[in-house]
């Protein structure tokens, strides 16, 4: 098996990749077996890509929606609401991001209960985080 790590790859077929991944992950797939993967993952990542759209899609409309609700609801000067959900929503994507644990509780397999956790409070405070800054916006 060839060491894939030090293998150079042009911007374009970087961009290729990132492609097949989205829209033909069996492409990418053979790629892999082709140089040695011995467990390719690009269904994971596809599902991943996919999966996350839709939790963004999912969360930019529901703090629409809420935006329109406080619109009908205060029907008034709202800047200071406004700014503060904004500095909220900033918050929560921050505390997200810093919160996230990777490496040092990582197992070989990834099915660990607590890695599992780890993944679902981070989607949970972005998703949040987007929801309120989404709602700010609209306002």
């Amino acid at each position: 098996m060839e060491d894939l790590k030090s293998e150079k790859i042009s911007l374009l077929c970087a961009v290729k990749y990132c492609i097949w991944v989205a829209f033909c992950p069996n492409k990418l797939e053979k790629t892999e077996i082709a140089k040695g993967t011995s467990e390719p993952s690009v269904k994971i990542i596809t599902h991943a890509f996919w999966s996350s759209l839709i939790f963004i899609i999912a969360s930019i409309a529901l703090g629409y929606a809420i935006a329109q609700l406080l619109n009908w609801i205060l029907q008034g000067s709202i800047d200071i609401l406004t700014r503060n959900l904004q500095i909220l929503g900033a918050v929560i994507l921050l505390w997200a991001t810093l919160f996230v644990r990777g490496w040092d509780i990582q197992t070989f397999n990834g099915s660990n209960i607590t890695e599992k956790v780890n993944k679902w409070i981070f989607r949970f405070l972005y998703c949040l985080g987007t929801v309120i800054i989404v709602t700010s916006l609209s306002l």
